[in-house]
């Protein structure tokens, strides 16, 4: 596998998760915390681990391939920043309510319900194009 396809992987990570740093530290504390939310992040974390089961490493990678996974990741980033914006000082990593919590429904919310988990799955979709054969992915994808 090509070098700039692990600083693809990186960089596209990093520019996705950005805006959750400076959202996060804006946030209030919260008057009811419901911790058993982290599972769903565990189970991204888990989605992902998991692509990298196939030998990436010895395979050549197709042109079709880099721009799909450019193309997720970019939809992964956008859905990213512009969720944590139309959060507004509600982002949390624990599902929680505050003195001053109302549901957002503009921005991607007003699309897609939870856009932050879909950010998420566009990334693990956008790492697993690159880095896991067809005959792996499809039926991780499929069981999601």
């Amino acid at each position: 596998m090509p070098v700039y396809v692990y600083f693809l992987i990186i960089i596209g990570i990093v520019i996705w998760f950005y805006p959750f740093v400076p959202a996060h530290r804006k946030t209030p504390g919260a008057s009811i915390v419901n911790r058993s939310s982290r599972w769903g992040l565990l189970l991204q974390f888990l989605a992902f681990t998991l692509l990298w089961q196939g030998h990436f490493w010895t395979r050549p990678l197709p042109w079709w391939r880099l721009i799909v996974s450019v193309v997720l990741f970019a939809l992964a980033i956008a859905l990213s920043w512009t969720s944590s914006r139309a959060l507004a000082g509600q982002l949390r990593i624990d599902a929680a309510l505050g003195a001053d919590h109302h549901l957002v429904r503009s921005g991607p919310y007003a699309l897609v319900r939870n856009p932050i988990y879909t950010s998420m799955l566009l990334v693990d979709c956008a790492t697993g194009v690159i880095v896991t054969p067809w005959q792996c992915l499809c039926p991780r994808l499929c069981c999601l």
